[in-house]
Parts: structure tokens; C-alpha cells; sequence
């Protein structure tokens, strides 16, 4: 038997040891995979409540005589509750421990081994905190639920700016398409048919945000409560008005659009943290799915865009001051074709070797946002209403606004800037 145990340990730790992730994608796409198997292993383990822990809960109470960790949550009033609530608090929270510490070795300059050493080793680390949580007092993870019902706001904030890009991203590629089709045909469809995209979907996405708003003004029956909603909506307009105006050129119909329908969602999350007392709503009746599915699309989105081959375009460098073609670092002449081939491959695996190489800042943003990302699960999966969750989500719907105001002035402000 000892041989046996000895055994199973040095093959964890071989298994824990092994495997790397050396791409800067490979290590990101690793966090995500630690985010969604800990918040699916959450999820189900709540199904079945306290299902799960009547065996184990017997034999402590045996044996100590007491109720010890989470197995305290049966003499409550609602256990079933209670159990949900601490065993999200606790495998959150143990997912939370993982990133931090990663977060803290990239800062300290070791991002490149918390990126691509031991894989295996951070789902390992998330298991056994989150089992031995299990024995930690409930008072001290409710104090870590409580304190991530507040925190959630920081995710929904760094969520904001990455919906800002991918709204002006999406806005500038199909306004290149409308150009590029008047410059192949100034009398062809295509063009029409490229505006009429993005008009139609701006016009949807907004019936998407005045019916977002109504829904919110009758769930939320209070006073206070259609106030807050009513004037994100108000504010979105006024940036969308904004952007569209001679004032700001660079502006965009759809971009703003966008920003409209997601300021919906950011004041749904704000009074969703509101006691119920003020704001009216209802217990329960949070759509859990969609927090969980824009984050999921969110976390996946910012993986993708890690470690992505940016090539320059011709433009680009003529921009530069330089040319299009391969020249002869020497004299500055063009190259013959086959040398210029060979200059173009050694180009494309310079660009293959950054993008395979870990950036310590990438990696760090990475941490810190899967960080957030892991506290705003706990919010989700397990509801936390308090004016200090309220207020720090209000400011986040507050900050999503200004961040996406700034970005229509900035270029008005900062004139010697060049924001193209």
C-alpha cells in the first residue's frame, strides 16, 4: 500500500511537472480553459444541493463532534442555499488564488515561466485550493463573496473597453469594404449594400437598447431604479448624436450603436446589485446565461488577439517613410525577385518568432483580467445586492460612457496627437 502511494505521488508529480505553453495564445487560451472548467464544475456541483456533502459532512461531524468548513451550512434555515453559495465562493475563490499568483510571478519578472511552465500544474493548484477551502470557516468566504460582488465592477470596466474596440473595429471594416467597392465601381450595389448593413444593424442594435430599457423600467418598478435606466439610455443617445455630428468626423454611427445596446447591460448589472427593497426587482430572475456568455465571448475574444501576427501593409510603411518593396539595406535599391523572396521569408519568420515569443505585459494583462473575470463569475453564479456592489457597478456604467465620450473628443482635444 505505501509502495502504491508513493507511486501515485511521483506520478502527479510528473503530471503536474509536465507540458508547456510556450505561444503567448497557447498560454492564454490555457487561462480561459481554467476559467470555464472552474465555473462549469461550480455550476454542476450546485445542481445537486447538499447532495454532495451528506456522506462527507456525517463522517466530520463524527469525528470533530461539529459541523467543520462548509458543512456548517446545515443547521441554517436554507442549506440549500447556503451550500450553493459557498461552494461557488470556494472554487472562485481558489481560481482567483491561481491567477493572482500568476498575476504577482509576472510581475516579478518571471511572466515567462508563468506562462509556459506547468501546464497541467494550475488546474492541479484550482482542485486542491478549492478542496481545501472546503474546511475554511464560511464566514471568511462570505466576506469573499461579498467582496466580489463589488470588485465584479473592475471585469464589467475592462469588458467596456474591449467591446469600445471591437465596435469601432467592426464599424471601420465595413466602411473600408463600402470604399473599396466605390473604387472598383463608382455606380456598382455593393456599396449600397455595405451601408445599408451597417445603417440596419446601427438601426437594430438601437431597437435592441430602447427595448433593453423598457424591460428594465418594468422589472425594476422603482423610481430610482427607471431614473438609472433612463438615463444611460439618455447619455448613449447623446454620445450617438455626438458622433454623427460635423463636431466629429471620426465618429461612427454603428460604433455608437453598439455602445447604446451595452450601456443597457451595464445598467441592468448596476440594478441588479441594488437591494430589492430599492430597486424593485425580484429574486431570482437574473439571467444568469448572458453575464456568463458576454464573458465567455469577451475572454475568448481578448485569447485570440494575443500573440496575433500584425504584418504592415504597403501603406503602412510608404506611412513610415519607407517603401513598399524590398530593398538592399546598403544601397537601397531594390532587390531582384529571388532576393527580395528571401527577404520577404526572413521578414515573415521575424514576425513568426515575436509572435511566438511570451510578452510579459500580454501575459500580465491576461492575469489580471481573468483575475476580474473569476470574481465576476462568483457575483453571477451566486448573487450579491448591497449598495457597495451598487455603487461600484453604477460607476462602471459611469466609466463605460465617459471612456467611449473621450474617445469621440480626444481627437479634438489632444490636436497634436495623430489618432487615425
Amino acid at each position: 500500500m505505501g509502495c502504491l502511494g508513493g507511486l501515485c505521488a511521483v506520478g502527479c508529480c510528473k503530471l503536474a511537472t509536465g507540458g508547456h505553453t510556450n505561444a503567448p495564445r497557447a498560454a492564454s487560451c490555457l487561462l480561459v480553459w481554467l476559467q470555464v472548467l472552474t465555473a462549469v464544475s461550480a455550476y454542476f456541483m450546485t445542481l445537486d444541493m447538499p447532495g454532495w456533502f451528506a456522506w462527507p459532512c456525517d463522517k466530520l461531524h463524527d469525528a470533530a463532534n461539529k459541523d467543520i468548513g462548509i458543512c456548517a451550512c446545515r443547521p441554517a434555515g436554507d442549506e440549500a442555499v447556503c451550500f450553493r453559495d459557498q461552494v461557488i465562493y470556494r472554487t472562485q475563490c481558489a481560481v482567483f488564488v491561481v491567477f493572482a499568483v500568476l498575476l504577482l510571478l509576472s510581475i516579478s519578472g518571471c511572466a515567462q515561466s508563468a506562462a509556459s511552465a506547468c501546464p497541467i500544474m494550475k488546474f492541479m493548484a484550482t482542485l486542491l485550493g478549492t478542496v481545501a477551502l472546503f474546511f475554511f470557516p464560511n464566514d471568511l468566504l462570505s466576506v469573499f463573496g461579498d467582496f466580489a460582488g463589488v470588485a465584479s465592477s473592475v471585469f464589467l470596466a475592462l469588458q467596456t473597453v474591449l467591446l469600445i474596440d471591437f465596435a469601432y473595429t467592426w464599424s471601420e471594416t465595413w466602411h473600408t469594404k463600402i470604399i473599396e467597392a466605390r473604387e472598383r465601381d463608382p455606380a456598382s450595389r455593393a456599396q449600397k449594400a455595405w451601408l445599408v448593413g451597417i445603417l440596419g444593424s446601427a438601426a437594430l442594435l438601437l431597437l435592441v437598447a430602447l427595448g433593453a430599457c423598457v424591460y428594465l423600467c418594468i422589472a425594476f418598478d422603482t423610481t430610482a431604479s427607471r431614473v438609472i435606466a433612463a438615463l444611460a439610455l439618455v447619455l448613449a443617445l447623446a454620445l450617438l448624436g455626438l458622433s454623427i455630428s460635423d463636431f466629429c468626423p471620426h465618429g461612427a454611427v454603428l460604433a455608437s450603436a453598439v455602445v447604446a445596446a451595452y450601456s443597457m447591460w451595464l445598467a441592468y448589472e448596476a440594478l441588479a446589485a441594488m437591494p430589492i427593497s430599492a430597486s424593485g426587482g425580484k429574486e431570482g430572475e437574473e439571467p444568469v446565461w448572458l453575464g456568463l456568455a458576454i464573458a465567455a465571448v469577451s475572454l475568448v475574444a481578448s485569447a485570440h488577439a494575443s500573440g496575433k501576427i500584425r504584418r504592415r501593409s504597403p501603406r503602412d510603411v510608404e506611412a513610415a517613410g519607407g517603401s513598399s518593396a524590398a530593398v538592399a539595406p546598403e544601397t537601397g535599391e531594390p532587390l531582384a525577385p529571388a532576393a527580395a523572396a528571401v527577404a520577404e521569408d526572413e521578414e515573415e519568420a521575424e514576425e513568426l518568432a515575436e509572435a511566438t515569443a511570451i510578452v510579459p505585459k500580454e501575459f500580465m494583462q491576461q492575469c489580471f483580467m481573468h483575475a476580474c473575470a473569476a470574481l465576476y463569475v462568483c457575483s453571477v453564479l451566486a448573487p450579491y445586492r448591497g449598495w457597495g456592489s451598487f455603487s461600484a457597478h453604477t460607476v462602471a456604467l459611469a466609466a463605460g460612457l465617459l471612456l467611449y465620450g473621450w474617445t469621440l473628443v480626444a481627437p479634438k482635444v489632444l490636436r497634436s496627437r495623430n489618432f487615425d
